[in-house]
């Protein structure tokens, strides 16, 4: 008899991944890892909708490639 395959809902997933993308204790390396894993799930998934930044810039200006606001995101 094989093995039943387990999942996980991809809407935990992208949940899980937005609370840490906006969690002050996670680096931006590991931020930029969540990011990268959180896209190829969602997109795979055909689920992808699209992010905003929650931390803008002055003036509300989207923040920098490579800075702490830039990797600051909420997935839809």
């Amino acid at each position: 008899m094989s093995k039943q395959k387990k999942t996980i809902p991809v809407q935990f997933i992208k949940e899980y991944a937005n609370m840490q993308l906006n969690n002050p204790d996670i680096t931006t390396e590991e931020k930029l890892g969540i990011i990268m894993m959180i896209e190829k799930v969602l997109l795979k998934a055909n689920a992808y909708n699209g992010y905003m930044y929650t931390k803008l810039d002055t003036g509300n200006q989207a923040p920098r490639a490579g800075t702490d606001g830039w990797v600051c995101r909420k997935y839809f």
